[in-house]
C-alpha cells in the first residue's frame, strides 16, 4: 500500500517473488537537508528554540519541525524534507534564545538556501530576494542583458550587503541575500539595460521591500 500524489491510498495485489530482498523505492528521492548547529555559550544561555517550515504549495508539500537546544542537548539536528520541485529549496526558520539573565532574543522569520544554520547569541534576521524579469521576450525589445544592482545598509548595526544580478533572458533569475537587525528591511536596486546595438540605459536607485522583485523589460 502507498499514498499517491492525489492523496489516495493505493493497495496493490500480492505478487510472488523468488528474491530474498524486496526493495521499496522512495517515491520522492530528492531530499533537502538543513542542519541546525549550536555555537552558543551555555554559561550565559538557558536554551534556544528553533522552528522550521518548508512550503511548496504548487505541489501540496508542507513540512515543519521544532528543535530545542540546551546545555545537555546541544548536538546538531537535521531538518529533512522531500522535494517535488528540486529548484524550490528555501526553508523558513525562526529562532528564540533565552538567556540566564532573563534577556530574550527573538530572531525574526528568516529564509535560507544554505545547508546549515549556525545558532549564535547575536543572530540577525536573514532575507532572500528573488530577482526575475517580467515575462517579456528580450529579443522583442532588442535587449541583450539586464543587470540589477542591489544593496542593503544599516550603518547603525554595521550591516552592508550588495549584489549584481545578470539576467540574459525572460527565463533567468537571481537572488540577493542579506542580514537585517530589525523591521527595517527595505533594500535598494538599480537597473541597467544593455541593448543589442551597444546602447545602455540605467534607472536611478529605487526602494523596495518585496521578496520577489520583478524587473520591467523595456
Amino acid at each position: 500500500m502507498y499514498r499517491a500524489s492525489d492523496h489516495r491510498d493505493v493497495e496493490t495485489a500480492f505478487v510472488e517473488t523468488d528474491e530474498e530482498r524486496v526493495t521499496v523505492r522512495d517515491p520522492r528521492p530528492n531530499k533537502r537537508t538543513l542542519s541546525v548547529v549550536s555555537n552558543l555559550d551555555w554559561a550565559t544561555v538557558e536554551r534556544a528554540l528553533v522552528d522550521l517550515m518548508y512550503e511548496d504549495p504548487e505541489n501540496d508539500v508542507f513540512a515543519d519541525a521544532s528543535f530545542e537546544f540546551n546545555a545537555d542537548e546541544n548536538a546538531s539536528k537535521n531538518f529533512v524534507v522531500d522535494l517535488v520541485n528540486p529548484s524550490r529549496r528555501q526553508i523558513a526558520y525562526q529562532v528564540t534564545i533565552l538567556f540566564k539573565n532573563g534577556r530574550l532574543l527573538e530572531v525574526p522569520r528568516s529564509l535560507t538556501n544554505d545547508r546549515r544554520i549556525i545558532l549564535r547569541s547575536n543572530m540577525r534576521g536573514h532575507r532572500i530576494i528573488t530577482v526575475r524579469p517580467r515575462p517579456v521576450d528580450f529579443a522583442s525589445k532588442r535587449l541583450r542583458e539586464i543587470q540589477v544592482e542591489l544593496r542593503y545598509e544599516d550603518m547603525n548595526e554595521g550591516l552592508s550587503f550588495s549584489e549584481l544580478v545578470s539576467l540574459l533572458s525572460r527565463h533567468e533569475q537571481g537572488s540577493f541575500e542579506f542580514d537585517y537587525a530589525d523591521d527595517q528591511i527595505a533594500y535598494e536596486y538599480r537597473v541597467t539595460y544593455w541593448y543589442l546595438n551597444g546602447m545602455t540605459r540605467s534607472t536611478g536607485w529605487n526602494i523596495a521591500k518585496a521578496t520577489d522583485l520583478f524587473i520591467p523589460v523595456a
